[in-house]
């Protein structure tokens, strides 16, 4: 009978541009307002409307096969919400 104790491993997943990523994120959640954030970061890759509000495009890029980009939302009274978007895709990275 064996009595070693059964070594566990854990796969241990690296996604190197996520960080990046975030601070990217927060810098863009600290913009108080709109020019602030062009500004800072230029116009949007693409804006698209739905229910009166508009969302903003940032695109980051692939990584793991995941489409990642930050949308900002822009309400009418011209207040905003970034977040990081992500998608599966069958790109890879250039």
């Amino acid at each position: 009978m064996n009595t070693d104790k059964k070594r566990q491993t854990t796969l241990q997943v690296t996604y190197p541009k996520l960080p990046q990523w975030q601070r990217l994120l927060a810098k863009m959640q600290a913009c108080t307002t709109l020019d602030a954030l062009i500004t800072l970061h230029g116009p949007p890759h693409q804006k698209s409307q739905r229910d009166g509000c508009e969302t903003w495009l940032y695109p980051l890029g692939v990584e793991s096969e995941m489409f990642y980009s930050i949308h900002v939302w822009v309400s009418p009274n011209q207040s905003n919400q970034a977040y990081v978007y992500f998608e599966p895709t069958s790109e890879h990275p250039a």
